[in-house]
């Protein structure tokens, strides 16, 4: 989760309106395939260093699918289906419950570098009823 209250939080400096780019990283470390997508997410604030990405990082292994599968808790996965590279990669962070079950928590998208946030339903339902119920406090 990131904290954007915490302006001492050097990943906060990057993020601007919920957009985290890493220029410099970025021209010496091209997004080229799974790997090196999952290694530039963990760089963004978005990133929980509790995961299953993160802990099979220190065990030296990689973020394969089947090394994750053996794991349960949050992790982060490129959906095949919903990326074109090189441009354009979609980031699954998930809640893995057992070996075949998971739980969609958030997606992320990279385009060209950028990452962000995708908002779910119920962030743009709930938006919409303030707005709805500023409108009428208005008409009052």
């Amino acid at each position: 989760m990131i904290n954007t209250e915490d302006p001492t939080d050097p990943k906060n400096a990057a993020v601007q309106d919920g957009v985290y780019i890493d220029t410099a990283y970025l021209t010496y470390h091209p997004l080229v395939d799974h790997p090196s997508v999952l290694t530039y997410f963990a760089t963004t604030p978005f990133f929980n260093p509790d995961s299953s990405n993160n802990l099979l990082h220190i065990q030296n292994l990689p973020p394969v699918l089947e090394h994750l599968r053996s794991q349960t808790g949050r992790e982060y996965v490129v959906d095949d289906a919903l990326s074109k590279p090189p441009h354009l990669w979609v980031v699954k962070e998930q809640l893995r419950k057992n070996r075949d079950t998971v739980e969609m928590l958030h997606m992320f998208f990279i385009l060209n570098g950028s990452v962000m946030r995708c908002t779910n339903l119920k962030e743009v339902l709930v938006t919409r009823c303030q707005k709805i119920a500023h409108s009428l406090r208005k008409v009052q």
